[in-house]
């Protein structure tokens, strides 16, 4: 025979801080704090290219294809290196970008777009080799802060600024 055992519900101390619309309130302020410290300096969030290439870079491939296809030289980029370089990658490759977002919004089938797909992230890939042999060493300092401070550009505006002077848009 099964017994059943009560739920027990802890009620809320009221006398306390931590009420539910008080735990409601710290929650959103944390989501906004989160959305805060993913922004650059112009308000704008991480760049779609950046943002497609880190999902399609963290799921649905091991790490030796991902070697492969970066070169060889088993230098896979980590979310801070993209995140130091969405702005460059951005820019570069806009047009490839487009023309992938065109073909997810034509047809959700994702073997449609694998052409597109490929293309963008050729052209991120080319990007960041051309952006590691001109401005290595601000790069590496700008991704190693964003790296240490869990990608808060706010912390890291002094190594972000060495990197865009030296790599200009």
């Amino acid at each position: 025979m099964s017994t059943t055992h009560p739920v027990v519900v802890p009620k809320l101390d009221r006398s306390t801080d931590d009420d539910a619309s008080t735990v409601v309130r710290r929650r959103r302020a944390r989501e906004s704090d989160r959305r805060a410290r993913t922004r650059d300096d112009d308000g704008v969030e991480g760049s779609i290219v950046i943002d497609s290439f880190i999902h399609s870079h963290s799921f649905a491939r091991d790490r030796r294809d991902r070697e492969r296809e970066m070169g060889g030289d088993g230098d896979v980029p980590t979310s801070s290196v993209l995140f130091a370089v969405r702005k460059h990658a951005g820019r570069t490759c806009a047009s490839h970008t487009a023309a992938f977002l065109a073909c997810k919004r034509g047809d959700q089938d994702p073997e449609t777009c694998l052409r597109e797909g490929a293309a963008l992230t050729g052209c991120l890939v080319d990007a960041l080799k051309d952006l590691k042999s001109k401005c290595g060493d601000e790069l590496n300092g700008y991704a190693a802060c964003l790296d240490y401070r869990s990608n808060n550009f706010e912390k890291c505006r002094k190594e972000q600024a060495a990197f865009e002077n030296t790599c200009t848009l």
